[in-house]
């Protein structure tokens, strides 16, 4: 199985694949981690408490979806692209230091795709539209589309399915298939 991850502290789109099919990687499950700032602690000035706490919510829930899909034998990521703020900058390292220890105390081997890798993957070329790589993504999965979910979910999701694609054009990905059995998938 595969734990594809849209990393973001504020909405953290997963996805879990079995990948022992023929076809596109069945879904197992798909959901968004949701986490937002307490205001009145931000009002308060205890903005490091706070991210604490969103930082705890998160790892809690990956760590059930961990517990609820093992054995995991991959994890997979889009890398965050570039921030324009303190707090954004402050959120993708967050974000890579959860990722990291998760690999580190799970064992789990990380492969990490670059976002225009994804964009050529799922939406067809590097230059690719958001809506071009979801359409690239419910192609493979229209069971997204049957979902009820939240927009932002939706985008999430459909952000961590657009890594696994990417993911199927590396090494990582090859080596874990060809350890498990099941013919590697390659998306030129």
């Amino acid at each position: 199985m595969i734990l594809a991850l849209d990393v973001s502290l504020t909405a953290t789109g997963w996805v879990v694949v079995d990948t022992e099919v023929e076809g596109p990687e069945k879904l197992v499950g798909a959901g968004c981690v949701r986490s937002a700032p307490d205001p009145k602690k931000r009002r308060q000035g205890r903005f490091a408490e706070a991210t604490l706490e969103r930082v705890a919510h998160v790892v809690r829930e990956l760590y059930i979806i961990l517990s609820q899909s093992s054995p995991i034998d991959l994890l997979v990521a889009e890398q965050p692209a570039g921030s324009q703020s303190f707090v954004a900058a402050l959120s993708q390292g967050i974000m890579y230091g959860i990722i990291g220890s998760i690999r580190e105390r799970e064992k789990i081997p990380c492969q990490w795709v670059q976002p225009a890798a994804v964009k050529q993957s799922a939406g067809g070329s590097k230059q690719a539209s958001k809506a071009k790589v979801q359409a690239g993504v419910l192609k493979s999965w229209p069971e997204i589309s049957e979902m009820k979910l939240t927009k932002v979910a939706h985008e999430a999701i459909c952000d961590a399915l657009g890594a696994l694609m990417a993911a199927r054009n590396t090494d990582l990905y090859r080596m874990v298939q060809t350890e498990k059995g099941p013919p590697t998938r390659v998306v030129l």
